[in-house]
């Protein structure tokens, strides 16, 4: 594959890349008032080479961060090897430190499994190159799973999503200012990924019957959602009764949040909304059960509290 910069390119300074930017896409300023990266301190960027992740290292180095690089080769293409060199190549030219790691990622399903190796390998405030086009897939992509509020709001803007306000058109812009060639990830271009069809069929789709780009549409929908999502955690919050007849005298929506931070506080992952309906069901019906859930989790009810633990081995 062809390198993301060119050899021997010259290394570039934070004031000329402040000044390309401002002078081939917006001022400096006004994009990062768009962004939610960090004021001061370093900025750990997740780099896979793609045109998202290359934009977001560029504009926090254009904000004069102090930009350190995190790659993961999964080795699923046979071109992954070659791409961290890339990654790499790029650091470089920036003189910014570079962090590659291998490791191998379940192909059965390679974005949760992917998620979880990052986890391992990068810091925690690692950042990721997330757009406004990711999170309109991410809400279709929840509506399918039949998520709740929480996952109707999808990603939470924020240092950690620092670009979720820029278009896939506007990192691919960035790019091309500094003449970046960005990883071609030929998987986001297979059917074979609900994601990918999403992006290619149905994104494109409704924004035929709508008669207008529905991304920004969907992305302010998200917003309105987190909104609510916040309210209910902020009524939850404090909640620490395990009398059922307590518990069952809350709203619904309260209720359900508060039972479903009690399961993920054990198993490490929120339980689906048919498994808080099961529980909830068998709170209004029985006086006493043993409810197995997912991760392991099981719900018990004894002399009219209820108790969550972990399934033994």
């Amino acid at each position: 594959m062809s390198e993301i910069v060119a050899s021997g390119r010259r290394a570039l300074t934070v004031g000329s890349a402040r000044a390309l930017i401002s002078m081939n896409f917006e001022p400096i300023d006004d994009l990062l008032a768009r962004c939610y990266f960090p004021t001061d301190g370093a900025f750990h960027a997740a780099v896979s080479g793609g045109s998202d992740s290359l934009a977001m290292t560029m504009i926090a180095f254009s904000a004069g961060l102090n930009v350190e690089i995190w790659n993961l080769d999964h080795r699923i293409r046979p071109t992954s090897k070659a791409e961290s060199a890339a990654v790499r190549g790029f650091g470089n030219w920036l003189g910014v430190p570079v962090h590659n790691f291998e490791a191998e990622v379940d192909d059965r399903n390679v974005e949760a499994s992917a998620r979880k190796v990052r986890r391992s390998y990068f810091p925690s405030n690692v950042s990721t190159g997330h757009t406004m086009d990711d999170q309109a897939e991410t809400f279709i992509l929840n509506v399918l799973r039949g998520s709740g509020v929480d996952g109707l709001a999808s990603m939470r803007p924020g240092p950690q999503k620092p670009i979720l306000n820029l278009r896939k058109m506007d990192t691919i812009a960035i790019c091309k200012i500094f003449s970046l060639v960005p990883v071609e990830d030929e998987s986001n271009l297979s059917d074979k990924y609900r994601r990918n069809r999403v992006r290619m069929e149905v994104i494109p789709l409704l924004s035929q019957i709508s008669n207008r780009d529905i991304v920004p549409v969907i992305a302010r929908s998200a917003s309105v959602l987190r909104t609510d999502a916040d309210f209910i955690a902020e009524l939850s919050r404090g909640i620490e009764t395990n009398n059922v007849k307590e518990l069952l005298a809350l709203d619904g929506s309260v209720l359900a949040r508060v039972l479903r931070q009690r399961v993920s506080n054990i198993s490490g992952y929120p339980p689906s909304a048919k498994s808080i309906e099961r529980l909830l069901s068998y709170l209004r019906e029985k006086k006493s059960f043993s409810l197995q859930l997912e991760g392991k989790v099981v719900a018990k009810v004894k002399k009219g509290s209820v108790f969550f633990e972990t399934l033994a081995d």
